[in-house]
């Protein structure tokens, strides 16, 4: 979009709440917006659902187990 020199019109209209609401809140991707540039770099694997709870579970009860 910046490669076409937009108005301020045109920013304001994309990056409208509205647009946010929509990607966000109604998972409507292809009307709506979704902010996640900021953390993508803090991205190291995607792997499945699966797999990141049980490593979750296990850091977990690691944790859970030093506390005691």
């Amino acid at each position: 979009m910046y490669q076409t020199n937009p108005s301020k019109e045109t920013l304001q209209t994309f990056y409208d709440n509205a647009k946010l609401k929509t990607g966000i809140f109604e998972g409507d991707v292809e009307d709506g917006k979704l902010e996640i540039g900021q953390i993508a770099g803090l991205i190291k694997k995607v792997a499945p659902i699966a797999t990141i709870m049980d490593e979750m579970i296990t850091e977990y009860n690691a944790v859970k187990q030093n506390l005691n």
